[in-house]
């Protein structure tokens, strides 16, 4: 449990050092693209970050997207190579959406679901997509839940 509340806070950690990020823009970003729509509406990087770190329980991968209006997008699974990762409750895999005034909305052992689909990991990228649906954070101050869906990816490491 205490690892995957680690992870969770980690990929919380990892959203908010992307939005400080220096990338340019979908096609143009130095890291890597996200693209998802956040309850209908698009939501496109401008930075990104993805990292992959040996622990214990095999190798943890961690990536974020940031957008233009300081909204983020963060992820984090223990790596099995491609295939689709669940998220539940009982799960390693995470992910989270964060606003620009510091509420955030998960799907992990706290609550929500969702799938992250790996289809490509080597030692210089991974990309994949996901949907998922978050619960708020109640310490964070978020209400309500949020809808994350057509969810794609391809990130440097």
């Amino acid at each position: 449990m205490r690892t995957l509340l680690r992870l969770s806070t980690s990929v919380l950690v990892l959203t908010a050092v992307a939005c400080g990020g220096d990338n340019t823009g979908p096609g143009g970003n130095t890291n890597g693209d996200m693209t998802a729509k956040i309850d209908g509406s698009s939501f496109t990087s401008v930075a990104t970050f993805a990292t992959r770190n040996a622990t214990n329980a095999g190798s943890t991968v961690a990536l974020s997207g940031a957008n233009s209006a300081g909204t983020g997008i963060g992820i984090g699974f223990l790596d099995a190579g491609p295939g689709t990762y669940s998220i539940t409750n009982v799960s390693a895999t995470n992910a989270n959406v964060l606003d620009s005034q510091g509420h955030v909305w998960v799907a992990s052992v706290l609550g929500g679901d969702g799938t992250v689909t790996i289809t490509a990991i080597d030692a210089t990228h991974v990309a994949g997509t996901f949907s998922f649906n978050a619960v708020a954070s109640a310490p964070s101050g978020a209400t309500g839940t949020k809808a994350v869906t057509n969810g794609s990816f391809d990130i440097k490491f």
